[in-house]
């Protein structure tokens, strides 16, 4: 008989979580409590590519070598810092709330330290674009919409899913009187002002 706790899958269904659960269907469990359909996919492929990696039916069958020899070849890999970061992280993060979920037995100190997230160099400094790059990429769009809509993206540093949730009402005077824009919903779901 499985115990556990009962998590809500995407289907809006109750599943009991286990030791014994499938971690397809914890995983499953797990997205279905993320926010952002971006994070969601990113965790997915992060967390299915470590667990098929592992070749493990179920979080019970991890301990804290194998996490740390999956960190080893993530950090050994071909994949960017920050890419290499995320993976960790997304694991990490789903291996503690799978704990919560009675889904797995790892320790948040096994978790956190078998999946520490690897320190890196910046190696080269940020580019930005030039003043000649940032005309032609103006001059580029076809229309007076679009070019407003490049240059709030390049003026405020807004991503695209910012700008296509702003409306004219986010129009707003900052305390200086100059203008701002009030940016709803932004990376992880937090509200902002920018001018």
């Amino acid at each position: 008989m499985q115990t556990g706790v009962i998590a809500r899958h995407s289907g809006g269904l109750a599943r009991r979580l286990a030791t014994e659960t499938p971690w397809r269907e914890v995983l499953d469990a797990f997205l279905a409590g993320r926010d952002s359909a971006m994070t969601r996919r990113a965790y997915a492929r992060a967390c299915a590519d470590a667990l098929t990696a592992l070749e493990v039916n179920t979080l019970a069958e991890l301990n804290g070598a194998d996490l740390a020899a999956y960190r080893a070849a993530v950090v050994a890999s071909d994949l960017a810092p920050a890419s290499q970061a995320q993976a960790l992280a997304a694991l990490r993060s789903f291996l503690r709330w799978a704990r919560t979920m009675g889904a797995s037995t790892l320790s948040a100190d096994v978790v956190a330290e078998a999946l520490r997230t690897p320190r890196t160099d910046v190696r080269s400094p940020y580019v930005s674009l030039s003043e000649r790059e940032l005309t032609a990429l103006l001059e580029a769009a076809e229309n007076p919409r679009d070019r407003a809509l490049l240059a709030v993206m390049l003026g405020a540093g807004l991503r695209v899913s910012e700008v296509v949730a702003l409306d004219v009402t986010d129009l707003l005077e900052d305390a200086d009187g100059g203008a701002a824009l009030y940016v709803r919903l932004g990376k992880g779901r937090k509200d902002r002002q920018v001018p």
